[in-house]
């Protein structure tokens, strides 16, 4: 039905996160008026309150009137990060009439102010964990939904009821995703809100998020962020089962990665927006081809090469965990991965996490006759293998005639293993954590953190002075 009073047509809705900048945002809110009684004084008015106690966080500002349409518009300014915040608007129809006896008019509740994360890649990123996880919602973690509207975050974030936009609806029913963990730890260490955009989709290859590919869902992130505003504090993105199935998306995932980040930081005016990425787990089934098993380590190789080559890239394990089919995660595990995550991200946006925020990742190999030393950074603790056998650790070093056993290890200093090899390798060798689609998983882990060492795939060669990455 037709109301009276102001009416409220665009500029913000119910649950809505506008992206903070300085400490602050803004917001123009559009409307009409339908007055009730004649005459031709009418005046539309606004104001924020603070949710929980009703208090002014900005006072009744009055709007611009374009009378001979009854519609209303007005800029509200300053408004602090935080929330949950209300907007309520009023008609005065009488100069002396008070605000609180003015005319009714539209609320919008449940908003706030704070920062914004795009959820993008295939369907670990959608989430597809199907077992069963505690991980309710909570107030000051709003989704930006399939239906292009804000709603209060729960899983399945992916969720496609009602979906205007059929380029990232999920052909299956989605399940639970590392990201609202994530989100909850955030609001609850920066104390307020946070935003998540989903444009995730299950099976997706990277060539539909590369914009010089088909870049159809490159396409729809974009207009996704764009219709938030276009400030958005980072792109969470796990990909990279889609492209192990041909040998040319495998080996050139690096360039084609390095292609959609530096075009997004283009169009989006924001030269230093952080990629927060998870590399490849595993997929339990026989690979179908030898090349295709290699494919993975080469995307882990590119992912972890990713967060060395790209400033403002990042990257994390997720090798380590349960899953709850064949390929992902468990919903036990997507919060283990949320929790990496934030520590993570208030490490490299806010400067809040100073330790426990990477993973051990390959810093220098060394080969002295039958020993191949391997050395990692960061370590916060100590590298501890579990006291595993040889044959059990992740490890794979082959040459031209083909695999080198490893026969025995030893832990030679805090931050480094060494790996007796049974025979001492001739030329070139290739060294390799967690090979192929399905690789052992006992860990070698930083004591500290419990987290995995980064997937790698390096060449060495022999010379006099050991073999150097």
């Amino acid at each position: 039905m037709r109301m009276y009073g102001a009416e409220i047509l665009e500029g913000l809705e119910n649950w809505q996160i506008l992206p903070q900048r300085n400490h602050q945002a803004s917001v123009t809110i559009k409307g009409r008026y339908t007055k009730t009684k004649p005459g031709d004084y009418a005046k539309v008015y606004a104001r924020i309150v603070r949710e929980d106690t009703g208090e002014n966080v900005v006072f009744w500002k009055e709007a611009v009137l374009e009378k001979e349409k009854c519609h209303w518009e007005i800029l509200l300014e300053g408004i602090p990060k935080g929330g949950l915040y209300r907007l309520e608007t009023c008609l005065k129809e009488e100069e002396e009439t008070p605000y609180e006896w003015a005319v009714r008019g539209d609320c919008v509740k449940h908003f706030g102010v704070g920062d914004l994360f795009v959820i993008a890649g295939q369907s670990n990123a959608a989430g597809y964990g199907k077992d069963t996880a505690y991980d309710p919602p909570m107030l000051g973690v709003h989704l930006f939904s399939n239906q292009e509207h804000w709603e209060l975050a729960a899983h399945p974030l992916n969720d496609s009821t009602k979906a205007n936009c059929e380029v990232n609806m999920e052909p299956a029913n989605s399940g639970t995703s590392p990201y609202l963990s994530f989100a909850k730890i955030l609001c609850q260490r920066l104390g307020y809100p946070i935003g998540l955009i989903q444009t995730a989709l299950g099976g997706s290859p990277l060539s539909r998020w590369n914009p010089e590919e088909t870049g159809d869902l490159y396409e729809n992130m974009l207009r996704r962020i764009r219709l938030q505003g276009q400030t958005v504090k980072g792109i969470l993105w796990y990909q990279g089962c889609a492209d192990t199935n041909h040998i040319q998306d495998a080996d050139r995932y690096l360039e084609r990665f390095e292609k959609m980040v530096t075009d997004l930081r283009e169009r989006t005016h924001n030269p230093q927006l952080s990629f927060f990425t998870f590399q490849l787990s595993r997929y339990l089934v026989p690979p179908i081809s030898r090349e295709e098993d290699e494919n993975w380590s080469k995307i882990r190789e590119a992912q972890r090469q990713a967060a060395h080559r790209i400033p403002g890239v990042y990257v994390l394990p997720a090798i380590d965990g349960n899953l709850s089919d064949m390929i992902h995660n468990s919903g036990g595990f997507n919060l283990v991965l949320g929790d990496r995550l934030a520590r993570q991200v208030l490490s490299k946006c806010y400067g809040v996490q100073k330790a426990f925020c990477d993973a051990p990742d390959l810093a220098g190999a060394e080969l002295h006759g039958k020993d191949l030393t391997l050395t990692f950074a960061p370590v916060y603790d100590r590298l501890y293998a579990s006291e595993i056998g040889a044959e059990e650790l992740p490890f794979s070093v082959k040459e031209e005639s083909g695999e080198i056993p490893v026969i025995g290890y030893e832990m030679t200093g805090r931050q480094e293993i060494t790996l007796h090899l049974k025979r001492e390798p001739k030329g070139k060798i290739v060294v390799c954590a967690y090979p192929g689609q399905n690789p052992r998983c006992r860990c070698l882990i930083d004591f500290a953190t419990h987290y995995p060492i980064l997937g790698f795939s390096q060449k060495l060669e022999k010379n006099e002075r050991g073999g150097t990455t």
